[in-house]
């Protein structure tokens, strides 16, 4: 019975990766941290030399506040950012 439950929410990780199934949503940073920086390289088909490309995300974030950076490893789309948590002022 684990092993029906872990291959069906990695699927539904790779068909609907909108939604978060981890108990911290952010892949860099989270509570606490007052910076984050995610990235993706791609490589790009540019002729013959070809080459590679690299988007990255990354805040800081003052008193009050928590970094939480997120990007999708398949479509390079991402985000950062500062997250009011009461209790960290």
């Amino acid at each position: 019975m684990k092993k029906r439950i872990a291959i069906f929410a990695l699927s539904l990780t790779l068909f609907s990766p909108e939604i978060s199934w981890a108990l911290e949503d952010c892949q860099s940073g989270g509570v606490g941290s007052t910076s984050c920086s995610v990235s993706k390289t791609f490589a790009v088909q540019a002729g013959p030399a070809g080459g590679t490309t690299t988007i990255t995300y990354e805040t800081t974030c003052g008193t009050g506040y928590y970094s939480c950076c997120n990007i999708d490893i398949w479509s390079g789309e991402g985000s950062a950012s500062c997250i009011s948590a009461p209790g960290l002022e």
